[in-house]
């Protein structure tokens, strides 16, 4: 969310939510998988899947591109080697709108589950997880096949990528004792991360703990270090100011706090997949 001088507004509940379990039970249980399709590139830009639930859940891996998501008022932006769920509503409106900002590929498997699962849209990022990206393929190849036996070799895959997820989300847990350690740390970097001179030592020194364990608890969080974590902040503020049309790539540099605008344009096509430069461009045309 942009503030009135442009900036993204910094939210901690959201990053909680983001990291949020997907597969809440211990022992989850699948009633049944309706179909898993593949969808290539050449969709239209927008679509919009809003709609009266049916009580199908949907499980999304996404292969490449590049895709502004909105459920029920919340947005989030995903890239390559993210996973999607949405939740199973039954008789009840959602809200479910797709922006595809760069064309891509994804793999989504439609199921009916007895378990208790998120009640909201969640998005993690698992890019860094090499098999999950098999599995996928894998899952969509038998049940694709219509083989004998297809079915139970599909949902015998299906339960091989949630024990990945449930890995995966179980990683980025701690007990709230532990998460309260990082609050003065986490709000320091909320209220500090476009300073081009961000001062890494502050936030344990607030936090009262050394760095190597501020460092340790991070990682445990969120999955990534308290440097990669400023960057993907920095570049995810980045991309909405571009989303705007209001700043050039320069000025967008500045704002979000890199020392110079080659430096963010290597880290923009790094985490992206495109230069800012392209990136403002299509979002220009689009705009049109």
């Amino acid at each position: 969310m942009l503030d009135k001088k442009g900036m993204m507004r910094y939210n901690q509940e959201e990053e909680v939510i983001f990291l949020k379990k997907i597969f809440i039970d211990e022992n989850t249980h699948i009633s049944s998988i309706d179909s898993v399709v593949f969808y290539t590139k050449g969709l239209s830009r927008f679509s919009d899947y809003s709609n009266i639930g049916k009580g199908r859940c949907e499980l999304i891996y996404k292969k490449s591109g590049i895709t502004k998501v909105t459920y029920n008022g919340k947005s989030e932006t995903e890239y390559s080697g993210s996973v999607r769920f949405l939740p199973c509503k039954k008789d009840e409106f959602f809200e479910y709108k797709v922006e595809r900002i760069e064309s891509g590929e994804c793999i989504d498997i439609y199921f009916y589950a007895e378990s208790a699962l998120a009640d909201e849209m969640v998005i993690l990022d698992m890019s860094k997880n090499e098999k999950l990206e098999k599995l996928f393929d894998k899952i969509y190849g038998i049940w694709s096949s219509k083989a004998e036996g297809y079915y139970e070799r599909s949902m015998a895959v299906f339960y091989e990528i949630i024990s990945l997820l449930k890995i995966g989300s179980s990683e980025r847990y701690m007990p709230k004792s532990q998460y309260l350690l990082l609050e003065p740390a986490l709000k320091y970097i909320g209220e500090n991360w476009s300073n081009p001179d961000f001062d890494f030592s502050m936030p344990p020194r607030l936090s009262g703990i050394s760095y190597s364990y501020y460092k340790q608890l991070f990682i445990k969080r969120f999955g990534i270090t308290p440097s990669k974590y400023l960057q993907n902040l920095r570049i995810k503020n980045a991309a909405e100011l571009l989303d705007s049309c209001l700043y050039s790539v320069s000025e967008v540099a500045e704002m979000t706090g890199f020392a110079n605008v080659y430096y963010f344009s290597r880290r923009f096509k790094e985490q992206v997949g495109i230069s800012p430069g392209s990136y403002s461009a299509r979002q220009k045309s689009k705009a049109k």
